[in-house]
């Protein structure tokens, strides 16, 4: 039985992007249901697209359903139903490490999964939803998308430097935000986990560089005078970007302080 999984804002409209693709009529699909539509918070968080798989019914199938069920009635779709979402303060505490490597698999933990396919529905969801809120953002770009094994890289291109940085937020902040917020929205009622990654004309790759450039800067000035140099508070993320860059500096040693989201490294002289 041939069929396919499509999404859409409402039945109806997923319904129709089956059937075109499948290069049928109603009447000779049969129509499931997998996800009903959500408006969610402000139309936004929380929202959902419909969800269908449509197959094609095969003749002698159709001969018998047209026998047994001559008067069968048409398919309803109930596209203006909306559902009131209540939306909870949610805290998730994580655990602070101290050490680089306990830094890196904090970063690079992944849950084991089996290999996905590009169509899934699930990804497709992921683009929507960023798509949706550059939207409501009034900003105008495209976004492209790289499937690799068991993680998307979405890619927001075509985007004016103004709005870029509202994108970026400080020090990349708004940036985590909606890459958390699209990781979300593509493991939802999912068994297959795939990492999303976020970026923007390239942010993440410049700040890397921008943070290395930091690192040995610090560090020489922390041998000039003797002294441990403190950074400014950073995620995970940035925080094992130091690590790395001067794990290998002679007479100079890292480590982590505070508590999220204020913990920051300090770069400390080792004499010899």
């Amino acid at each position: 039985m041939k069929s396919t999984v499509k999404m859409g804002k409402t039945v109806k409209e997923a319904v129709d992007k089956a059937l075109k693709v499948l290069n049928a009529d109603e009447k000779e699909v049969e129509i499931k249901i997998l996800e009903e539509p959500k408006n969610g918070l402000f139309g936004l968080i929380g929202a959902k697209d419909a969800v269908v798989e449509v197959s094609i019914i095969e003749e002698e199938e159709t001969e018998k359903t047209v026998k047994s069920s001559p008067n069968k009635e048409e398919t309803i779709f109930e596209d203006d139903i909306t559902e009131e979402i209540i939306v909870e303060d949610t805290i998730i505490e994580e655990p602070v490490v101290e050490e680089i490597a306990m830094e890196e698999a904090s970063e690079l933990e992944e849950i084991p999964v089996e290999e996905f396919q590009a169509e899934d529905f699930n990804t497709q969801k992921a683009e929507t939803f960023l798509m949706d809120v550059l939207d409501k953002m009034n900003i105008k770009a495209d976004v492209e998308s790289q499937y690799l094994e068991h993680s998307l890289s979405l890619k927001i291109v075509g985007i004016d430097e103004r709005d870029t940085g509202i994108i970026i937020g400080r020090h990349g902040e708004t940036l985590d935000a909606l890459q958390y917020l699209v990781n979300l929205v593509a493991n939802r009622h999912s068994d297959h986990y795939i990492r999303v990654s976020l970026d923007v004309n390239n942010y993440r790759e410049k700040r890397v560089k921008s943070l290395e450039n930091l690192a040995h800067s610090m560090a020489r000035k922390a041998k000039k005078y003797k002294k441990n140099m403190r950074l400014e508070p950073m995620n995970p993320y940035e925080r094992r970007i130091i690590h790395s860059a001067l794990q290998n500096v002679s007479q100079i040693t890292t480590t982590s302080d505070g508590d999220e989201p204020h913990r920051r490294v300090i770069i400390k002289y080792v004499k010899k």
